[in-house]
């Protein structure tokens, strides 16, 4: 079993509902499913501007920056540093306020969980490690430098830095290394509800 990879800078480009950014979906379930009906998705988002983040009721998000000076308050807090390559787990129903202490773009990696249906995590991968569940899908994305990926044993597949992969079957073991320095990997583990 191998896994393929995806260049994520060649995905479409869709425009967020609050036009604030763009999103480029990894994976989806089901394929291709946008936020108002998928039971998961990956994205990797472009955040351009200050300002409201879109309300997502019924869907539990979790947000990783992976560059520095995002700022997001909720429920009315002042926006406060996130910090990169630190996953933030929130209500998409919850108002989200967004700010840059950039003029340029923030991108992030966005794991959206249909609560009931699906539940997850992020991990953050800075070296060699392993990633094997009892079942669901893990998501990988090489945020800086590159890895080799190994599933099951079977022939190594390289992984570029702005490549993504889907490995659907958690319960086969993944690992992985870095073949470059300060290399970077972001994991997303999606399950079943129980």
């Amino acid at each position: 079993m191998t896994v393929n990879t995806i260049r994520v800078d060649r995905l479409p480009a869709v425009p967020w509902k609050n036009k604030g950014g763009i999103t480029r979906a990894i994976a989806a379930t089901p394929p291709g499913a946008d936020f108002d009906v998928a039971d998961w998705r990956v994205d990797i988002s472009d955040i351009g501007r200050a300002g409201p983040f879109s309300t997502l009721p019924g869907i539990d998000r979790i947000l990783l920056p992976l560059g520095a000076g995002l700022r997001l308050g909720f429920n009315g807090a002042a926006p406060a540093p996130v910090e990169i390559f630190q996953p933030i787990a929130f209500d998409g129903a919850t108002p989200t306020a967004c700010d840059l202490e950039t003029d340029g773009l923030v991108q992030a990696f966005n794991l959206m969980l249909r609560r009931g249906r699906y539940t997850g995590h992020v991990l953050c991968f800075p070296g060699s490690g392993r990633v094997r569940e009892s079942d669901g899908t893990v998501v990988l994305y090489a945020a800086r430098g590159g890895f080799t990926l190994v599933v099951d044993g079977g022939p190594p597949v390289p992984l570029d830095v702005g490549h993504a992969a889907v490995h659907a079957d958690a319960a086969v073991p993944l690992a992985f290394e870095p073949y470059r320095p300060w290399s970077m990997l972001i994991a997303a583990v999606i399950r079943p509800a129980a």
